[in-house]
């Protein structure tokens, strides 16, 4: 059970001055500032909290800069709430009102997202049972197992590139681990992005998409002890790099597979570098299909990791493979995987330069440092948590990115309780 807060010491408005850190008991669009909780900075701040018609605030002795003013001498009374709302003028009041409005507009724009996330969740479980059943059919042998592939991939085309902002969402939940099958998804929702975004045609796309959705189909040859061993032998590590291979020539026994997809398989762990394998093929050798195909996965591979392997936050993740692999893949290509994905992409924890610890929902076109956040509040239902868009509070920037073990268990479960990475493009219906 969460613990309750000590409650914090309350004091008269006319005690308030700048440098004091407050908390308001008032509904969130009851208000006019962007947070509940806040350091006051400067008489204008104060002049709208006085127009509010309330008396006393809590103040958090910890975090303010200095304390509150003395009381006023013994028998003199405070002003009541009544006369320091009464003091308010014009032009405080058409502050109040502007900034109400301002946070009513980002209200109802949370409220969309939520339903799109609906939305996202719904889609990708209908994806999730037709990929598992396509990557069933190929792995039998069937003879409509190319076509139920192509099938998938299109519909992901369709249903999920057109869509003129991607939202990159975190959408399956701690106990609903799908495996293989999350990860061939996630790879072909990805790339498919990528493809779109450079330009391929609707064909193009659902093409990759296809690559994409069984890129890894070659696995189910090697060993699980093998493919879950994060200390290969040499001869393991040589028998696992044969995987694009075997997936290639399994493919070629199955019609309705064509040679370029089979090609883009065998060749998503090339790299420009040449550093690459199973064929150590370099520049224009290797594909750009197949680099937008490995350039998904190892995203993937990094978030969602095998067993055993520490998962990195897509924040975290994309500044690894700026720092590592930069090299291995076309800069187009990589430059538009950076701005797809975001500094901080929807997902990512962070922490704001208020101490607010929030959750990333969306990117902002405007301000890649400076996306919507979900803050998180003490004792709050996540239904009822507020999201804000950085570029309105200028004030108010992104500290850093947190992993979600230096968390506490209960700001992680409160801001997401879903755990495995999902990409998704907002699903219009």
């Amino acid at each position: 059970m969460r613990e309750r807060r000590d409650p914090l010491p309350e004091v008269f408005l006319d005690q308030l001055r700048p440098g004091v850190h407050i908390e308001l008991d008032l509904p969130w669009l009851d208000h006019p500032f962007w947070f509940n909780a806040f350091t006051i900075k400067d008489e204008a701040q104060l002049a709208q909290l006085k127009a509010l018609g309330v008396s006393k605030v809590r103040w958090n002795p910890k975090k303010s800069q200095v304390p509150p003013l003395p009381p006023p001498p013994e028998g003199t009374a405070h002003p009541p709430a009544e006369s320091l709302q009464a003091a308010r003028d014009a032009k405080v009041q058409a502050q109040i009102t502007a900034q109400r409005a301002a946070k009513r507009q980002q209200h109802e724009a949370v409220v969309a997202m939520r339903r799109t996330l609906a939305r996202c969740q719904e889609a990708y479980q209908e994806t999730t049972e037709r990929t598992r059943a396509a990557l069933a059919a190929i792995d039998r042998g069937q003879p409509d197992g190319a076509r139920l592939a192509r099938d998938v991939a299109a519909e992901a085309a369709s249903r999920f590139t057109p869509q003129a902002e991607v939202v990159l969402q975190l959408i399956a939940e701690h106990a609903h681990d799908e495996g293989a099958t999350g990860h061939a998804l996630n790879t072909m929702v990805v790339a498919q992005m990528f493809a779109h975004r450079m330009g391929f045609d609707q064909s193009q796309i659902e093409a990759v998409g296809t690559a994409a959705l069984l890129h890894d189909i070659g696995k189910a040859r090697i060993p699980t002890s093998v493919l879950y061993n994060t200390q290969r032998s040499r001869a393991e590590e040589r028998l696992y790099r044969l995987h694009p291979v075997y997936g290639a020539e399994w493919l070629a026994e199955i019609p309705g597979i064509s040679e370029a997809i089979r090609f883009w398989i065998r060749a998503h762990h090339e790299r420009l570098d040449g550093k690459g394998f199973p064929d150590g093929l370099a520049g224009d050798a290797v594909p750009l299909a197949a680099q937008i195909i490995g350039l998904a996965n190892r995203f993937d591979n990094l978030c969602n990791p095998i067993p055993g392997v520490r998962a990195l936050p897509p924040a975290k993740a994309v500044a690894w493979l700026f720092r590592h692999e930069k090299g291995a893949w076309d800069e187009t290509l990589f430059a538009t995987f950076v701005k797809l994905i975001g500094v901080y992409p929807p997902g990512t924890f962070v922490r704001l330069s208020n101490d607010v610890v929030g959750l990333v929902l969306r990117n902002s076109a405007r301000d890649p440092l400076r996306p919507w956040v979900l803050l998180y509040e003490p004792e709050t239902p996540r239904s009822e948590l507020v999201a804000i868009d950085l570029t309105t509070v200028p004030d108010v920037t992104i500290a850093e990115a947190v992993p979600p073990e230096r968390l506490p268990p209960e700001v992680v479960e409160t801001l997401d309780p879903r755990c495995k990475v999902r990409y998704f493009h907002d699903v219009a219906r």
